[in-house]
């Protein structure tokens, strides 16, 4: 059904409409305008998704109004999508095994830090701080996105426990060097 036809079939009804639905492809001007006109003087509710490449109309109808807020939306729904994939996400992480999470918060406390390997590049090392929580010590780590591998690193005095790299793991066992 083209959206001409759409139009010349809402003009032949006699009895005033309240409200319309379409798929995006009666995302138009035209059909907008053609659906008011049956409306008998009240706003009608269009239910028409934005098309592909929508944007907000500079001079929207109450029609339109309302398209405008979906459409801002979605494009701002699509921001967020892409910021949230730059910014990367955060991965509580347990310290493995209990001897290397007890020496975190003695007097002479160990230092953690963490690298990111993505596509086979390595991060620089960056600081973590331990958090002691129920159930164990736990590190809280900026991951950039799915697929990127992290690998977790414990000094204490002269010794040093280092986790072999993960992708997502909530637990990560370290080992002596």
């Amino acid at each position: 059904m083209s959206p001409k036809f759409y139009i010349d079939a809402k003009a032949q009804l006699e009895d005033p409409v309240a409200s319309v639905s379409a798929d995006g492809a009666y995302d138009t001007a035209g059909v907008y305008k053609a659906v008011q006109m049956k409306g008998d003087g009240h706003a009608v509710r269009v239910l028409i998704p934005p098309g592909r490449n929508a944007r907000l109309s500079p001079r929207p109808s109450a029609t339109q109004t309302e398209r405008n807020r979906v459409t801002a939306l979605l494009l701002l729904s699509d921001v967020v999508r892409r910021w949230k994939r730059r910014a990367g996400r955060i991965l509580k992480v347990l310290i493995e095994p209990s001897e290397v999470a007890d020496v975190l918060f003695t007097d002479d406390p160990a230092s953690c830090r963490y690298r990111v390997i993505l596509e086979g590049e390595f991060s620089d090392w960056r600081t973590a701080e331990p958090i002691p929580e129920p159930g164990g010590a736990f590190l809280y780590l900026v991951v950039p996105q799915r697929g990127a591998l992290m690998q977790v690193e414990v000094s204490h005095g002269e010794t040093t426990w280092r986790s072999p790299a993960v992708a997502e793991s909530v637990r990560v066992h370290l080992s002596r060097n």
